[in-house]
């Protein structure tokens, strides 16, 4: 599997899983949910996979810095709105997360083939 599918996938992984948690019954669609929660930690190796066809091997570790800082950056910077979401109505964080995530997938789709394309031809 290339690494813009496993990529796409594993977005589609983790929206099932808010969707599980926000809307499943029983703990064995909890754990199914919780599985593909797994999808999250993928999306960031698939990522890292993707900057190594972008970059020259001078600059792996600068392009691998970076992305890993965007990434963790999204986590830190969303923690007080989701904290605030959870105050007002805790079942909100779920179908918001399902949201950003599509629109996440959406841009995803529309310009990482855009962008291998160009990385392939280096």
């Amino acid at each position: 599997m290339s690494a813009l599918r496993g990529f796409l996938l594993s977005q589609i992984c983790v929206a099932l899983f808010a969707l599980i948690l926000w809307r499943g019954a029983g703990l064995p669609l909890y754990m199914i949910g919780y599985l593909l929660l797994g999808g999250y930690r993928v999306a960031r190796s698939m990522a890292t996979a993707l900057v190594q066809d972008l970059v020259d091997v001078a600059q792996m570790g600068l392009a691998y810095g970076i992305t890993e800082t965007v990434m963790m950056s999204s986590v830190f910077l969303v923690s007080p709105l989701v904290g605030y979401l959870y105050d007002v109505n805790p079942e909100s964080i779920y179908p918001i997360a399902i949201i950003i995530i599509g629109v996440v997938l959406l841009i995803s789709m529309r310009f990482l083939p855009r962008i291998l394309s160009s990385a392939q031809r280096r």
